[in-house]
Parts: C-alpha cells; sequence; structure tokens
C-alpha cells in the first residue's frame, strides 16, 4: 500500500478538533491570521489506500467546509464502487468475470474511463493499457511464490492483452478472449479524484486538496499565501519513515495536480531482488530502471502519464499532451539521472537544487539557479503511487 502525500498542517490557531469515532474519521480544523480555517478528514477504506481530504474557507463556514468533505468523500467511493477489480458487482469486476463474447452492460462513466484507456494505449504506444490485467496478476502471483514469470508464461498473458481483444460499444463491453482483464487502476482514482474536487468546488469552499495515496490535486487558496507545496521524495532514501526522507525539491502550484509514480513503495521481492509494480504491457517485463516519474497538470487524469513514464522513460516526454509537465529519475542509487522540462523548473521553489542534481546526476534544462520567494501554506510530501 502505497502512503499519501499527507500535508503538515501550519497551525497557528487550532480551532477545534472533532473525532468521529464511529466511521474513523479524524477531522481536523485550523485557522489563520488571514480569516480563512481550514477543515480535513482522513476517511477510511478507500481504494485499499490512505485518503487525505482538506478543505479552506472562510471563518464561520464550517458547516459548508463539512459539506464539501461529506460530498468529496462520498464520490471517491462511488467511483470505487463503479470500477474497483476487487468489489463483487463492479462494473469492472462484472466484465473480467464474463465469457468471451457475452455482451456487459456498463455505466456511462466506466465507458468514458475505458475510452480513455483506450486512447491513453494509443498515445502512449502502449505503454499504458488498462487491458493488461493478466500481466499484473501474473506478476502478483510470482511475487507470492517467489518465482520470476517464464518466458511462456509472460508469452500467454500478452496473449490476453490488447484493446484489440475488447470490443466497446456506446454502453457496453465484449471480451474477445477469455483470458483477458481490465484495470483501471492508472486511471480510475486520478478520475475519481478530480470528481472528488468537483464536489468540492460545487460546495463554494475557498480551497481545497484531495489526495489518494499520493494522488493529489488541489484548488483556490490555502490558508497562508497563493501556492500550495508539495515536496518530491528522493526515491533513493530508504529511511522507512516517509516524511523523514531527502527531498530532491519542492514545487509550488496553483489549481494543479501532482502525481508521482515509482518502484520505491511498491514492488515485489524474487530471490533477494526487487521488481517494480509496474509492468511494460508490451514486454511483460517490470520497469526497474525508472524508480520515479512526477507528473504535473491541471487535473489529475494527467498523471496517467506518470505510469507512462516509468515504462518509457524521459524519451516519452515528447508523447505528453500540453500543459502536462514532469520530472523523470532514471538508473539506480549508484548511478542515475533526473531529467525535468523547463516547464516543471519553473514551478520549483528553489531552483537551485537543479544544479545540486547536476553534482551526482544529469539534469535536463540546466536552469540558473534562482529562489523564488513564496508563501508557507502547507508542505506535502508525494510517494510512488500507481
Amino acid at each position: 500500500m502505497s502512503r499519501p502525500a499527507w500535508l503538515t498542517l501550519r497551525r497557528v490557531a487550532l480551532v477545534a478538533i472533532l473525532a468521529v469515532a464511529a466511521t474513523g474519521v479524524v477531522l481536523v480544523l485550523t485557522g489563520s491570521r488571514s480569516g480563512l480555517i481550514c477543515l480535513s478528514a482522513q476517511p477510511e477504506g478507500i481504494m485499499n489506500t490512505d485518503v487525505d481530504l482538506l478543505v479552506v474557507v472562510p471563518a464561520g463556514q464550517e458547516s459548508q467546509a463539512q459539506d464539501a468533505l461529506d460530498q468529496a468523500e462520498k464520490e471517491l467511493r462511488r467511483i470505487e464502487d463503479l470500477m474497483s477489480p476487487y468489489k463483487e458487482g463492479s462494473d469492472v469486476w462484472r466484465l473480467n468475470a464474463a465469457k468471451a463474447g457475452q455482451t456487459v452492460r456498463l455505466s456511462s462513466e466506466t465507458m468514458d474511463v475505458l475510452e480513455m484507456g483506450r486512447q491513453l494505449a494509443a498515445n502512449t504506444k502502449g505503454a499504458l493499457d488498462v487491458t493488461c490485467g493478466a500481466m499484473l496478476q501474473l506478476w502478483k502471483d510470482a511475487g507470492k511464490r517467489k518465482a520470476v514469470p517464464t518466458p511462456a508464461e509472460i508469452a500467454a498473458a500478452k496473449a490476453n492483452v490488447g484493446f484489440d481483444k475488447l470490443e466497446l460499444g456506446q454502453d457496453f463491453a465484449v471480451k474477445q478472449v477469455q483470458g483477458l482483464k481490465v484495470d483501471l487502476s492508472a486511471i480510475a482514482k486520478k478520475y475519481a479524484i478530480d470528481k472528488a474536487i468537483e464536489r468540492m468546488k460545487q460546495a463554494g469552499v475557498t480551497g481545497g486538496r484531495v489526495n489518494i495515496g499520493g494522488d493529489l490535486r488541489v484548488f483556490g487558496r490555502p490558508t497562508k499565501g497563493d501556492t500550495w507545496l508539495v515536496e518530491i521524495v528522493d526515491p533513493f532514501d530508504n529511511n522507512p519513515d516517509l516524511d523523514s526522507r531527502r527531498k530532491l525539491g519542492t514545487l509550488a502550484i496553483r489549481d494543479a495536480a501532482v502525481i508521482t509514480s515509482g518502484n520505491y513503495e511498491r514492488y515485489v521481492t524474487i530471490n533477494g531482488r526487487t521488481y517494480s509494480h509496474i509492468v511494460d504491457p508490451r514486454t511483460g517485463k517490470t520497469c526497474d530502471g525508472v524508480p520515479s516519474v512526477t507528473v504535473v497538470g491541471p487535473e489529475a487524469i494527467c498523471g496517467t502519464w506518470a505510469t507512462a513514464l516509468s515504462v518509457l522513460g524521459w524519451q516519452g516526454h515528447t508523447l505528453m499532451p500540453a500543459g502536462t509537465m514532469a520530472m523523470v529519475v532514471e538508473g539506480n542509487a549508484k548511478s542515475h539521472w533526473i531529467h525535468c522540462d523547463q516547464a516543471f523548473a519553473n514551478l520549483l521553489q528553489d531552483k537551485s537544487v537543479i544544479k545540486q542534481w547536476s553534482t551526482t546526476t544529469h539534469a535536463t534544462p540546466n536552469v540558473e539557479a534562482t529562489t523564488q520567494p513564496t508563501s508557507e501554506p502547507t508542505t506535502a510530501s508525494a510517494p510512488a503511487s500507481k
């Protein structure tokens, strides 16, 4: 299970702490001299990972903040009920359980996400393919039995991967082969974040953040200043306390999503060697040469490219859509390279970190060392996530 990008709240004035023991949710209300307060919640039992929700409102609008949190949580649970392959009766569960040739009626939202998956498979040249459930399961089973899949096993799994084996209609899907399994993990979580943000905005709050297992998106104002700060974890620091690990840099963002994918939090170990949880659908091999990718975009759904670049490496950044930017770490602890595009570099609070990278790594581009002062709203650590 990947850990969330927890926010360290700058507690200027603690207004109240409300504990809801019945649901396991802890709500923390904090305030600042700006007249804004933030209310946060950590609902449990969503997508098998940690969830952290936060909204910002003017003092006195606590009920509005609570409504925004409630609506966001309901939206996350609703999307999970539709698209989780592990929830019996969900759209994806029914599709995966269906026989080849059987027509499976699906919700409009699940159809939309499947269409996104088909387009992403084309745009990433097959590096991200949501029909690769059989391949992912092969490696999960390999981790349990402590044996690397054989070439024959990989070939058999590959025969069940590909959108040419899945017919998509207006409101239905039909598998052409029995073994095809859909796994929407690389898309559905980001889609759910965007939907939860919509609910927060509809509630009329001043600002907010949704974080699911390290995938996060923010909008509006924090309690202080104009930007939200997100710290990027060094994938080669093995400190078990994620918040205490070295940071590669701090992003100052507004109305954006930050998604980090990598192999340093989720992996399988076989005969003393670790293998990434991210698998190249085209080859059936794990993606062990790209330990960390961070993608920034206007919506969380852009973060699907974090998974794609984990497969493609830095060279794949030229395929990304406009408005999406990335930092890619390639190699291992002894020999590695850090790449980022100019747009990503511009978001770094302290651009001198790129020159620090250059002392032991290759940074692209080599940005002049300048520091842009920014506000001190919140700080988060973005760990690897699918």
